[in-house]
């Protein structure tokens, strides 16, 4: 029964239109105002970032997804209606659990683990950026804290804060530290322009 449910709910979001152009309301409007109002100044979680991060990815990508598997391989997923949202973007190959069967969906997501799954979005979209990724690191020459991003993402970091999706505050970024949801949402806006 709950198979069938996750694949009922998936066709229905693949089904929904396509907003015609991008901007913060946009992805303010995946919220309920009153949540949002009530979230807005919260740090985000890995949960509701991939949740905006699928709105992101439709919006580059023009509403068409690639086929996926869309098989829950996660312990801790599933009871928020947002959990659909890592279960599609894993099937897509953009998320990762923090071990084989955990993906910690309440724990906050940190800004590297956010430009990691944008940018893992934006490879899926358009693989030819393969091409331009190594070597991004030399921007991040000026930032303070980079020695404290981690390797697995310094990479990713690097190019989105080469491509403004990201940006520095007093010359850091702040890798590990957590994004809010406002934050998150001017990031992903800034990630579809």
């Amino acid at each position: 029964m709950k198979k069938r449910l996750l694949a009922l709910t998936i066709a229905v979001v693949l089904l929904l239109p396509l907003p015609a152009f991008a901007s913060e309301a946009n992805f303010v409007d995946l919220y309920e105002a009153s949540v949002y109002e009530a979230e807005k100044d919260q740090p985000i979680t890995r949960a509701k970032f991939c949740m905006l991060t699928f709105e992101a990815f439709r919006q580059i990508n023009g509403g068409i997804f690639p086929l996926l598997e869309a098989k829950n391989i996660f312990l801790d997923v599933g009871e928020e209606p947002e959990d659909i949202f890592i279960v599609m973007l894993c099937g897509m190959g953009i998320v990762n659990g923090v071990s084989n069967n955990s993906f910690m969906p309440r724990r906050c997501i940190t800004r590297q683990e956010a430009c990691t799954i944008l940018t893992r979005a934006q490879l899926l979209q358009n693989p030819d950026l393969a091409e331009n990724i190594p070597g991004v690191e030399s921007s991040l020459a000026t930032i303070k804290d980079a020695d404290t991003i981690a390797s697995w993402a310094k990479v990713f970091v690097a190019y989105q804060y080469q491509n403004g999706v990201i940006d520095a505050t007093d010359g850091m970024i702040s890798p590990n530290g957590t994004l809010t949801t406002e934050e998150a949402i001017s990031m992903c806006s800034r990630f579809v322009k």
